[in-house]
């Protein structure tokens, strides 16, 4: 008893903990908001939130990598008070040039794209588009300050006020009229959120032009940009392929499948979240024979909880359905995009001891060239052949394939290993994990009846069993010691 409740007091004494609760209970939400969308606003409208939720992700990708790069600084320089403070005001200062061109580019695609523009309403929706998308630069770029500081209350509230706010008016209203309320609220808490995060900084930012930091953190951001610009863009231009080439209703199904399959998994994303500058940190000074040993255990955690999750999703999907019947059309699709977004995890670990060892230009020119095999498999699929819009993104799973195959390699022989194809396929994609993910999509190829799948899920967990007491072993730590996820 008395266990317990030590166990208790220390969850709700762990800032990291509380935050991970908080964002758990948020897609929680997220999740509900998901269903009462797809309800109220109907295929075609859900197209259209889709179009403008995808606007918003090409603005937010569209960084140059400034935010990356001075957060990758401010982790490996976190014991220099004063240096934090020039590299987070010269970071300000490239932002500021980022806002000007995105005004252009916003100006110049409503002037110059009419008809594509007004298939999704584009005409109307580019003002708060920019506005939510100009304030979500520095919602990154606050959040970044505040996590290496390990002050996550801010954050939860930053990330979770759209949804709350979405979840008071999702089930009131319909059509048209939701679409319009839904803007407003992203534009709204995006502004609330910037200023929250204004008051109360962990350190001054004073105006500052140094042409030393401005190059640096320009220069590793276009290296940082090059990687995730090219990473991020795979989905979005496959997402891009359909909404351009697909009819409405078509996009309003793939938007519904990827909207669900892309919250569950960010259950887990938090984890990275959390740890990410503490990986970056520790890896930049740990001796490369106990790289191996640490990347092991945090991969084997984090992968077998993506996998497990995915398939068991899967499974329950079909219960979706029965309450939205009209989304039948993108079962398929539920099922190909969550098996290709857990692809990615497979590399987890790695690129942030890529990026530690400050190989990041590496990183990026395989990431592009991913981008590229994406974009060829894109017009193959949909041009050329002509395939249901379900299909599309298995160029994207090929492409996310060759990446982690790629990353996991460099990486490995950064460290120093001598591997071979067998090594490496083992690293990558081990037969714990590969078996029941090729079942699921031997599963779906074929379109094998619903309970099917609960047959990836035994096989699954009969093949996982030992890994899931390290799981056990990772949330005793994270409860009892949330040292391990902070920078000292």
């Amino acid at each position: 008893m008395n266990k317990f409740k030590q166990i208790i007091t220390a969850v709700f004494r762990n800032n990291v903990v509380l935050y991970l609760f908080s964002r758990y209970f948020t897609f929680f939400l997220q999740f509900l908001n998901s269903l009462f969308l797809a309800s109220n606003l109907g295929p075609y409208y859900l197209g259209i939130w889709g179009f403008f939720s995808l606007s918003l992700q090409y603005i937010s990708f569209l960084n140059f990598g400034i935010q990356q790069s001075s957060n990758n600084y401010l982790s490996l320089k976190f014991s220099n008070e004063k240096l934090r403070g020039k590299i987070a005001a010269n970071a300000l200062n490239l932002l500021a040039i980022l806002f000007g061109i995105l005004i252009l580019v916003a100006v110049g695609f409503r002037l110059f794209a009419y008809d594509f523009a007004e298939k999704y309403h584009f005409s109307t929706l580019y003002i708060p588009l920019l506005i939510a998308g100009i304030m979500n630069h520095l919602i990154v770029f606050f959040s970044n300050i505040y996590r290496i500081y390990g002050k996550f209350l801010k954050i939860a509230l930053s990330q979770s006020l759209s949804v709350f706010l979405t979840l008071l008016v999702v089930w009131r209203y319909k059509g048209a009229y939701l679409l319009e309320v839904l803007v407003f609220i992203q534009v709204a808490s995006a502004i609330f959120s910037v200023i929250l995060f204004l008051i109360g900084l962990p350190f001054r930012i004073r105006l500052s032009f140094n042409t030393y930091w401005l190059k640096r953190i320009a220069i590793k951001g276009l290296y940082m940009f090059f990687y995730n610009s090219s990473f991020y863009f795979m989905m979005l231009a496959t997402r891009s392929f359909v909404s351009s080439y697909y009819e409405v209703e078509e996009f309003g199904y793939f938007t519904f499948a990827f909207t669900l399959a892309n919250t569950i998994l960010l259950l887990l994303d938090s984890i990275n979240y959390v740890i990410y500058p503490k990986i970056l940190n520790r890896f930049s000074k740990m001796e490369q024979s106990k790289v191996v040993t640490e990347l092991g255990y945090i991969r084997s955690c984090y992968t077998t909880c993506t996998h497990l999750l995915a398939h068991t999703s899967i499974v329950f999907f079909p219960l979706f359905l029965y309450l939205f019947p009209k989304y039948a059309e993108s079962q398929n699709a539920f099922r190909l995009i969550i098996l290709t977004v857990i692809l990615t995890t497979n590399a987890f670990g790695i690129s942030g001891f890529i990026i530690a060892r400050g190989k990041e230009r590496s990183l990026g020119l395989i990431a592009f060239s991913c981008l590229l095999l994406n974009l060829v498999c894109n017009y193959f699929l949909v041009i050329v052949w002509h395939v249901g819009f379900e299909y599309v993104i298995l160029s994207t799973a090929l492409a996310y394939l060759v990446y982690i195959f790629g990353i996991n390699y460099f990486g490995l022989t950064l460290i120093g290993d001598k591997l071979n194809l067998r090594e490496l396929l083992n690293f990558t994609f081990n037969a714990k994990l590969l078996l029941p993910y090729i079942l699921s999509l031997v599963f779906v190829f074929f379109n094998c009846p619903n309970y099917f799948y609960i047959l990836s899920v035994l096989v699954f967990v009969v093949l996982n069993l030992s890994n899931f007491k390290q799981i056990v072993a990772m949330v005793k730590r994270l409860i009892l010691d949330p040292s391990i996820f902070s920078l000292k």
